[in-house]
């Protein structure tokens, strides 16, 4: 019927969910398998045509938000021949197109129309708590007119939702909850696949702020770089003196990412950390 079946099998979600066919990690009703990439299908599977006062209706709980335009796919074989038989398409009760303006009765094939929708328009109708895109006839369509009739929707879209950052075949929510990976920022992305990207004074992979976040680093003035780094800011030889020989260090490693001269831990060398060196200049506090 309008349950949910986002692989198209025409096995409802719910229900490979419960036997265990397909896995649903996060507990948020859509098989892990369909959700993997941030991209979503969700598909009725074949429904009974639909027609005047006979409606169809696609149910999908708990939508995730769309971060680009939504696709809905309608197909259906049915009584669209004359110029006042169609289709009207509905998402949450308002109407949002007509379908198969100029089809055909009882086809061989299904006729296929999409409509698309913005993803603020899509995401304000998820709001509401779930989605119901219905469709039915004109006055002049017969559900009932064509034997073989049938109809199907399909709504997929770019969503967002958490994918498979480091190409594991597990979500990355999935990841987190297990504790298979960490999170420290909270963010709903594994650590691993961002660290990359924060600063890191000490050069150890692990984010400053990770690191200060879980208590592996103290930040006494708040400034979101560990104490540690701040011993001696700019000392990159280690000779108790921010001078010469940090500047050649620094001048020698001019627009790299090599953390020994990175002073600020943004993954370049260049103007910032010179300033840094150059505002702390002489001998290293005792």
């Amino acid at each position: 019927g309008d349950l949910q079946d986002c692989d198209g099998n025409n096995v409802p979600d719910i229900c490979e969910i419960a036997d265990g066919t397909a896995e649903d990690c996060n507990d948020d009703g859509i098989p892990d398998v369909c959700a993997k990439g941030g991209f979503v299908t969700l598909t009725t599977g074949t429904l009974p045509p639909a027609g005047y006062d006979v409606p169809q209706t696609f149910i999908i709980d708990s939508a995730p938000d769309a971060t680009g335009t939504v696709a809905i796919t309608v197909e259906a074989i049915g009584d669209f021949s004359g110029p006042l038989e169609y289709l009207v398409l509905e998402v949450n009760g308002q109407d949002v197109g007509n379908l198969f303006v100029d089809g055909e009765d009882c086809g061989n094939d299904a006729l296929v129309e999409t409509i698309e929708i913005p993803a603020e328009i899509f995401n304000t109708f998820a709001l509401e708590g779930e989605i119901a895109i219905t469709i039915f006839g004109s006055v002049a369509v017969d559900a009932d007119f064509c034997p073989d009739g049938m109809s199907r929707i399909t709504c997929s879209y770019a969503a967002a939702i958490n994918g498979d950052c480091n190409g594991n075949g597990l979500l990355d929510v999935c990841e987190i909850a297990s504790g298979i990976a960490d999170d420290c920022n909270g963010n709903g992305i594994p650590d691993e696949c961002e660290d990359e990207g924060f600063a890191d004074c000490d050069g150890d992979g692990v984010s400053n702020f990770c690191e200060i976040a879980n208590g592996d680093e103290t930040d006494a003035n708040g400034n979101g770089i560990p104490d540690s780094c701040e011993s001696c800011f700019g000392d990159l030889d280690n000779d108790g003196v921010i001078g010469g020989g940090d500047l050649g260090i620094i001048l020698g490693n001019w627009n790299t990412n090599n953390p020994i001269a990175d002073i600020n831990g943004d993954g370049l060398v260049d103007a910032a950390d010179l300033g840094l060196m150059l505002s702390a200049w002489g001998p290293c506090d005792p």
